[in-house]
């Protein structure tokens, strides 16, 4: 018998060594999957001049002809990046402009032999992280927009110093960024919806000047968020305009630069833009989602697609790899889930079935009860529990204590937002004013149990007594009525009586009162009250808790119908 027990437990062992490995298997291909596959992305960013077009993705930088000839690819790690560049750009002496964000850093690399060199090193330090980049004309510097800042820098030539270009709020979230023909900077300015011209000032730094909204009419499906920005050969601009992050779809809009939006370019369904340039006649646009590049004819506006075979083939197989360990890290999480069942499985069977599922112990043996060995003079009060004693009055003082701070905290956060920059989001709310609606639901919310927290706490305020023959109970607004317990109902947890229930525990192992006061004083009176069973003391205390359920219910319908008018009184 003993060498049994033995084996048993060498192969319980032994079988929870196997599903454990299984399971932490299962979780580190998951995370190994989705950590290649996040790193697998599709054509991001691009960029065209001197007759060369180049294009990020999946780690490589590919070189094409303007006419999307492949011409080769190049590892990011050869030009010294170790992380997505955030943007490239074609000088005009033939190098390339690579910008990388963790940490900020741009190279200009001549790819024909993979030479590069920084500009103004550790001079991006201060910028968070995206931001774009662009030659001024005539050497004169580089401007440089602070998508996180929400500001314009200028960044010297000659002494590398980086200066705020706008003061400070005159931009939000700005990202892309292009001269026109007369050398005039424009930006797209994200967070606020609008193209809008910058000026020179004499003494330097710049002020607005023409601008022209992306929530116009030809936008389609809140899609106003202009993020790229290229001047094209056509004299208008070519703006990639998104919708939120959480939102993957964007178009392609055009620009006039006196008039604003002109035309909007039919895309491929499904298509994603994502980030364009110019080079000639023609825009290239890329798509990171469906891995695809675009040509467009900025004069006729007809739409095809860029690169030859051989690019095609290399973006194909760059995107069945990702599908492949996607696929993986779905497969892997259900390998996870089916070793974590059958471990709890494994874990159910291996124990005693007399030790499978504790419980707590009976608060009262009604039959083993002994009875009074001689009347009481008087009334005996049961003595509470001093571990619980503050239930009574502190439980319900330390939740309007928590939800007064809450509230505070929440003013004094949205406060402080107020005073930060403002954005805006699809639905024309600020981010303070996202924020508002965010703390002011969770306040709402936390307020929506004030009704349920009081009903408890009265009914943790209610006491238990006897006098030998009657019990005795004590009501929270202090009055006392004697009842022959054969009117009484009881369980283990509580003690019932019209519509009222006097709990004896706090939750399932907490006992209200003494150590031996229910079973010695309590439990003799009720060999003739009713014993519920769960399903009874459900119906009993859904039928008298009328009040605590209509005040939820009203408390939620508050809190939403607060919510939608805040929400109507604030979009813009």
């Amino acid at each position: 018998m003993a060498q049994r027990d033995t084996h048993s437990k060498t192969v319980a062992v032994v079988l929870t060594v196997i599903l454990l490995a299984w399971v932490l298997a299962g979780l580190a291909v998951r995370i190994w999957s989705s950590e290649q596959a996040y790193r697998i992305s599709g054509p991001t960013h691009v960029a065209a001049g001197q007759g060369r077009v180049f294009l990020y993705t999946a780690g490589e930088i590919h070189a094409l002809s303007g006419d999307g000839k492949w011409l080769g690819a190049t590892s990011l790690a050869d030009v010294g990046f170790s992380d997505d560049p955030i943007d490239m750009r074609v000088l005009d002496d033939g190098r390339l402009l690579i910008a990388g964000q963790r940490p900020a850093a741009v190279r200009l690399c001549d790819m024909s032999n993979l030479s590069c060199e920084r500009l103004a090193p550790g001079q991006f330090a201060r910028i968070d992280r995206q931001f774009k980049i662009h030659p001024l004309a005539a050497g004169d510097g580089w401007l440089l927009t602070d998508a996180a800042g929400d500001q314009l820098w200028t960044l010297d030539s000659e002494t590398g110093d980086l200066e705020p270009a706008v003061p400070t709020r005159t931009l939000a979230g700005p990202n892309g960024i292009a001269l026109d023909s007369q050398g005039v900077p424009w930006v797209a300015d994200t967070d606020h919806r609008r193209l809008v011209e910058l000026l020179q000032l004499p003494n330097g730094g710049y002020v607005t000047g023409r601008e022209h909204s992306a929530h116009n009419s030809l936008t389609i499906a809140q899609r106003h968020y202009p993020m790229m920005l290229e001047w094209g050969a056509d004299e208008r601009f070519w703006v990639v305009q998104a919708s939120s992050f959480s939102e993957a779809r964007a178009d392609v809009v055009v620009y006039d630069r006196d008039e604003g939006a002109v035309d909007v370019i039919t895309m491929p369904d499904d298509a994603y833009p994502t980030d364009l340039a110019v080079i000639g006649r023609n825009a290239v646009v890329t798509d990171m989602d469906r891995f695809r590049v675009y040509r467009i004819d900025t004069r006729s506006g007809a739409v095809s697609e860029f690169g030859d075979a051989a690019f095609s083939e290399r973006l194909l197989a760059h995107s069945a790899r990702r599908n492949s360990l996607e696929r993986l890290g779905t497969l892997s999480l259900v390998v996870v889930i089916i070793g974590a069942l059958a471990l709890i499985t494994a874990a159910i069977r291996m124990t005693p079935p007399d030790k499978r599922w504790s419980s707590a112990a009976p608060a009262l043996d009604v039959q083993g009860a002994a009875p009074f060995d001689r009347p009481l003079k008087g009334v005996h009060w049961l003595k509470q529990n001093p571990k619980s004693r503050w239930l009574t009055h502190g439980f319900e003082r330390l939740y309007y204590l928590l939800f007064g701070l809450l509230c505070l905290c929440a003013y004094l956060l949205y406060a402080w937002s107020c005073g930060q920059p403002l954005r805006f989001e699809e639905d024309g709310l600020s981010t303070s004013d996202r924020l508002g609606l965010l703390l002011l639901l969770v306040c709402l919310a936390t307020a929506s149990f004030i009704p349920m927290i009081h009903f408890a706490a009265a009914a943790f305020r209610r006491r238990l007594g006897t006098d030998g023959r009657n019990i005795l109970l004590e009501f929270e607004n202090g009055r006392r009525t004697n009842v022959d317990p054969s009117r009484l109902a009881w369980n283990d947890r509580a003690v019932f009586f019209d519509g009222k229930t006097f709990p004896l525990r706090s939750g399932t192992r907490h006992a209200l009162y003494a150590p031996e006061e229910l079973q010695k004083w309590l439990a003799p009176l009720l060999i003739d009250a009713k014993r519920m069973t769960e399903w009874e003391t459900l119906r009993y205390q859904f039928k008298n808790r009328d009040r605590l359920v209509i005040a939820a219910l009203g408390a939620v319908l508050l809190l939403f119908t607060i919510l939608l008018l805040v929400k109507t009184f604030s979009v813009n």
